[in-house]
């Protein structure tokens, strides 16, 4: 509760023997706002690189010594997670790695369609990659766009873009180095494949899609709560890192996707009242990243009513779950807020 949580914030501000710390650092300021994302003409232009949002640096807390050892644990696994989202920052080198095979796929889609543009979406476009995460890139201006992802394309459409998908796959065989490259049939198809990293002889996971403009459209939302809403970025990371531990981080094996758990975090966020809401104002103060971990998994481990209730961030975090929802009542429903419908 409220109490709960002011006694986090003033312990996470005492050193050692209960005193005041003068270079603690509030827990607020434990969580660097990362730089605005740029304009939309600049992540559509054809071959250019779409904007990332910077990655925040997060800093540990003073550890209390205090006979609380819930506060105690609270705090030392805040310094746990900022030590873990600080190692999974992308490098200077790794990051152009991405530039780099962004635009030859981009020259590669151009070779054949003169109208084509290519973008970076997903986990790598703003900053929730893990080390060894795929990239996601999507072709456009090709086919006519889907708005929605998860309604899929007709299986007129999914035979047609299976073919341009062939043909795509083909060019980058001609001049790119690739590995394991084959064409999914899906409601929305796409290549999976290993391109190489330049000259040398390693391989990055790349999938990529055509014609699912929704990707955009979800990765400028995703961007821009991460900047209003600090702890979002390393809550995410370290739900992944479980996941993936737990071999639930692929969707087609009955785990959950990226972007299904940011809807997850932050609607958690909401639901502690840690989101501005309506265009209000931040928090001035959060609680430790340790205790919102802890909180997350507490109301989705043991609270959450998977029968009765469902995930929607644009009514607020939580809510009753529509009759349409409740075919699989069993099932978690999360509302996509780039569309109208629950997967």
């Amino acid at each position: 509760d409220d109490a709960d949580l002011g006694e986090f914030h003033s312990a996470a501000g005492r050193g050692r023997g209960g005193k005041e710390n003068a270079e603690a650092k509030p827990v607020i300021d434990c969580l660097a706002r990362p730089s605005s994302p740029q304009s939309n003409e600049q992540q559509t232009a054809p071959a250019a690189v779409p904007s990332t949002v910077d990655v925040a640096t997060v800093h540990s807390i003073p550890v209390p010594e205090s006979d609380d050892k819930t506060c105690v644990g609270m705090c030392r696994l805040h310094n746990e997670i900022a030590a873990f989202v600080n190692a999974t920052r992308p490098t200077a080198a790794e990051t152009e790695t991405v530039h780099r095979l962004l635009e030859e796929v981009g020259r590669a889609g151009r070779r054949l369609w003169h109208t084509a543009r290519v973008a970076l979406f997903g986990s790598q476009a703003h900053g929730l990659a893990l080390p060894g995460s795929d990239l996601d890139i999507v072709v456009l201006g090709v086919t006519q766009n889907l708005r929605s992802a998860a309604s899929g394309f007709t299986k007129h459409q999914q035979e047609w873009i299976g073919s341009l998908l062939q043909r795509l796959m083909k060019e980058l065989k001609v001049s790119m180095g690739v590995r394991n490259a084959k064409v999914i049939k899906a409601k929305v198809p796409i290549i999976k494949c290993e391109l190489r990293m330049g000259a040398s002889e390693e391989y990055v996971a790349v999938d990529i899609s055509m014609g699912v403009a929704n990707g955009m459209e979800a990765a400028e939302f995703i961007a821009r709560e991460i900047v209003l809403v600090p702890p979002l970025r390393p809550l995410v990371l370290v739900v992944k890192a479980f996941l993936r531990q737990k071999g639930l981080n692929e969707v087609f094996t009955g785990g959950l996707s990226s972007y299904c758990i940011f809807l997850l975090v932050l609607a958690h966020l909401q639901a502690e009242r840690l989101v501005p809401v309506h265009g209000g104002d931040p928090p001035s103060r959060y609680p430790p990243l340790g205790l919102l971990l802890w909180t997350f998994f507490r109301r989705f481990g043991n609270q959450f009513n998977y029968n009765s209730q469902a995930v929607s961030v644009q009514q607020g975090g939580v809510v009753q779950k529509l009759k349409r929802w409740r075919s699989k009542a069993w099932m978690l429903a999360v509302e996509d807020p780039q569309a109208t419908s629950a997967h």
